[in-house]
């Protein structure tokens, strides 16, 4: 088990590494999917948690929300890399994951708000266990599934992502 201050240098190695490879990207606004994934297994490896989400599902989750755009803000108020609201943003890390070493309370920045993603995905997947209710729930919120909306073309879009970052000779 990693030691925090291990986490925490962990976390600004990748930091600056996504801040260096970030300048090298044709549009400094968005990531590419190397980076991404190795954003994703960076902050895998801080902490065990997040270990049960598969790569390609992130990167589902990625693409379908922000297209991999760093600064993304949609209609209903959601940031960064994976659409978070400020309030669940904040509300993952004070009341779900405490303990993980944050390296700021920026939801723009990449490797909080992936990690964040991640939790809340966690989060959902331990309430509604099978892929298609928390996959639709990440986007129509908990207790909006729980009172029957549902997002099925949202659940198509990353399911069709998933499969295409699972299988990279697809597209």
């Amino acid at each position: 088990m990693p030691t925090h201050l291990s986490m925490v240098l962990m976390a600004a190695i990748v930091f600056y590494y996504v801040t260096w490879r970030k300048s090298n990207v044709e549009d400094p606004k968005t990531i590419d999917v190397d980076l991404a994934r190795g954003m994703i297994n960076g902050i895998k490896g801080l902490d065990e948690r997040l270990t049960g989400i598969p790569v390609p599902l992130v990167l589902a989750f990625i693409k379908t929300e922000s297209d991999f755009r760093l600064n993304a803000v949609s209609s209903a108020n959601c940031k960064g890399l994976m659409q978070l609201k400020d309030s669940t943003f904040t509300w993952i890390q004070t009341d779900i994951a405490p303990d993980f070493p944050w390296t700021s309370n920026n939801i723009f920045n990449p490797i909080d708000n992936i990690a964040a993603g991640m939790f809340f995905i966690d989060w959902l997947r331990k309430r509604l266990p099978e892929k298609v209710a928390y996959i639709q729930a990440y986007n129509v919120g908990y207790a909006g599934y729980k009172r029957g909306r549902r997002a099925r073309v949202y659940l198509s879009r990353i399911l069709a992502n998933e499969m295409i970052f699972l299988y990279p000779g697809l597209n």
